[in-house]
């Protein structure tokens, strides 16, 4: 090494022993200035990363909650005050207003409770049909003192519209909100399109006055005839059991001893209009039917047919859900209650055919499951049309020639109410059938359904 080498090394080494020497004698080092977190510069998070602000999911489960905890106003669009508070409130209180005042005018374009709490439901599912009906419980409520027709009020309760918020200064909607625990975004989310959809709403003939119309009295059908109102209730259970039991047999029994029933409760009609000499205080009226999909198409024509042999009309209306069906009470009467007796018994049949061992995937397939419910409905109306001009014919020779001119005159009348409320209607067409295997099968089942209480019932003459 040479000497030049080692004066080097060495010169940096005393510098090294100096440096370390001052750092000593200057003690240790000031700790590090920290800004203020006023002074750091704001970090904006990626929009990935924010939580959504809309649609959260099916929160069904949330409408059992009460108005317990902070479930209620500090959800209602998160106030972060009184003021705000007060504000989200004013706010839902005005939309619930916009909503009752909405359902008014549904009444006033023809529209009943169970219709609009049926296309609300079908049109925007199952949460919004049930903040429908607690809007037409609102809006009963704020008019509890208008006359109401007795029909109007039976659909109420067959709706279970219940007002269940306190009648206090708080809006109805601002108790919905926190019943279901919703912030006001969801609120607006859920309330809007229900306004929207009741805003668009198509005129539709006034069938029963909405409130606040002059109430007529109408007689039930126990002051109208003097029959005992038990007698329903009876054919109602029978037909119940015809359509539970899995034994032919059994179902054979319940049917014969309905129709012996109801065709006792004709004659008795009969009678009494014999009696009167064919004046009845009765006149023809309209009543809707639900006519809902799946498979809304042939579930109307089970309507129309059971309508017909029943002298009754039918007009579907199937783009809004219902049928409407024209006739006199008592026939309405019948063809409500065996319309829900046979859709529960076609409903049970096709479920059998798509189960069976040697089904296969056809029979679950939809153009099999339309067909099967078409050939159950036109056998059905088959077997109905053949009952009546059986207990037709029986009843012309109990009570003399004079009674096929009443019948005759009631068709008449029928007809001009269906014509007059409904002046542009067609025929029902024919229909495609494309499973031919699930046709037949659907007529196999309708010879095995029970026509309970309206098969061989006898016409009612006046």
């Amino acid at each position: 090494m040479g000497r030049n080498s080692k004066k080097r090394r060495d010169d940096k080494q005393r510098a090294r022993e100096r440096d370390r020497r001052e750092r000593a004698a200057a003690g240790p080092a000031p700790a590090p200035v920290e800004r203020p977190p006023a002074e750091r510069p704001p970090v904006e998070r990626p929009p990935a990363e924010r939580p959504p602000t809309g649609d959260r999911g099916d929160r069904g489960d949330r409408g059992d909650r009460g108005d317990s905890g902070d479930s209620g106003a500090a959800r209602a669009g998160g106030p972060r005050g009184s003021d705000e508070a007060a504000s989200v409130d004013e706010g839902l209180g005005t939309l619930g207003r916009e909503l009752e005042a909405a359902v008014s005018s549904a009444w006033r374009r023809g529209w009943q409770p169970t219709d609009l709490a049926r296309i609300v439901r079908q049109e925007l599912g199952v949460k919004s049909g049930r903040l429908a009906v607690d809007l037409i419980a609102a809006e009963r409520a704020r008019t509890v003192q208008t006359p109401v027709d007795p029909r109007w009020e039976a659909q109420l309760e067959a709706i279970e519209c219940r007002v269940w918020w306190p009648q206090d200064d708080v809006a109805f909607l601002v108790h919905w909100v926190r019943r279901h625990g919703l912030d006001a975004v969801e609120a607006v989310e859920a309330a809007v399109p229900v306004l929207l959809l009741l805003g668009r709403l198509p005129l539709l003939p006034i069938l029963i006055p909405p409130p606040g119309s002059p109430v007529r009295h109408r007689s039930t059908g126990a002051d109208r005839r003097g029959i005992d109102p038990k007698l329903l209730s009876r054919v109602q259970a029978l037909l119940a059991k015809a359509e539970s039991t899995e034994f032919p047999e059994e179902a054979e029994s319940f049917t014969a001893k309905a129709q012996e029933l109801m065709a006792r409760h004709a004659i008795d009609e009969a009678m009494l209009d014999g009696i009167a000499g064919g004046r009845s205080a009765d006149e023809p009226e309209g009543r809707r039917f639900g006519v809902e999909d799946p498979y809304a198409m042939p579930k109307g024509r089970l309507l129309s047919e059971i309508s017909g042999a029943n002298r009754c009309r039918a007009v579907l209306s199937l783009e809004l859900g219902f049928g409407t069906v024209f006739g006199y009470p008592v026939d309405l009467d019948h063809v409500e209650m065996l319309y829900a007796s046979l859709l529960v018994q076609s409903s049970a049949a096709l479920a059998a055919a798509g189960s069976g061992e040697r089904s296969g995937a056809r029979a679950r397939s939809r153009a099999f499951r339309q067909s099967f419910l078409l050939g159950f409905a036109f056998r059905i109306g088959e077997r109905l049309q053949a009952a009546v001009e059986h207990a037709t014919e029986e009843a012309n020779v109990a009570h003399g020639a004079g009674m096929l001119p009443v019948l005759a005159g009631r068709r008449v009348a029928v007809d001009e109410l269906r014509i007059k409320t409904f002046p542009s209607t067609r025929q029902l067409g024919s229909v495609n059938v494309n499973d031919g295997a699930g046709w037949h099968a659907g007529r196999a089942a309708a010879d095995q359904a029970s026509l309970g209480a309206a098969r061989q019932r006898l016409p009612t003459p006046g």
